[in-house]
């Protein structure tokens, strides 16, 4: 399954995408409130590219994108992995969780470089 990404992510490195990308949430104990996964289908991937898109994103637009793209890629993994109408219903709630948290708590993050 191929997911959007926008600076090279997909030729990037592994060790250069550990420096930047850190799955879903915080790193350390905090990233236990937001797991890398939804009801057992990993996002780990869409949360990477969304860590990588902040870090070379210059403006709100470029925020608004990553935002987006973030949503859409969640979307694909659980169309892709997902079977059951009732668990993708639930896949599909949570990853509009996940998309709303990022546009109204994700500015720090997207801002922290002074971009």
């Amino acid at each position: 399954m191929k997911l959007y990404s926008e600076y090279g992510y997909d030729k990037a490195l592994p060790n250069i995408k550990r420096g930047i990308c850190n799955g879903c949430g915080k790193t350390g104990w905090q990233g236990f409130i937001v797991p890398d996964s939804m009801y057992f289908l990993g996002i780990g991937e869409a949360c990477n590219i969304h860590d990588w898109m902040y870090e070379y994103g210059k403006d709100v637009k470029d925020k608004d994108r990553a935002d987006r793209s973030f949503r859409n890629n969640l979307i694909r993994i659980i169309d892709e992995k997902t079977n059951w109408n009732w668990l993708k219903k639930l896949r599909y709630k949570r990853a509009e969780t996940y998309y709303q948290a990022v546009v109204k708590y994700g500015g720090p993050a997207f801002w922290k470089n002074g971009t």
